[in-house]
């Protein structure tokens, strides 16, 4: 997590499970989009998002437990 000026970033690494999870979620375009982009590395996929409001926090809960779950 980065502190940002009145908002924070959430950096992300997604593994091959993770990313076909997201592929199959109801996550946004942009985010599924930013993830497949993403350059896999052996320890996966590395991406950010940016945590500005309420709707945003969902989104990160969403991600965290696609994390979790795989």
């Amino acid at each position: 997590m980065i502190q940002q000026n009145g908002y924070f970033k959430l950096t992300f690494v997604f593994g091959d499970k993770a990313v076909e999870a997201a592929k199959k979620s109801n996550l946004p375009e942009n985010i599924i989009r930013c993830i497949e982009e993403a350059i896999p590395y052996v320890e996966g996929r590395s991406f950010m998002v940016e945590i500005k409001n309420s709707d945003n926090l969902e989104l990160s809960k969403q991600l965290l437990k696609i994390k979790q779950n795989n």
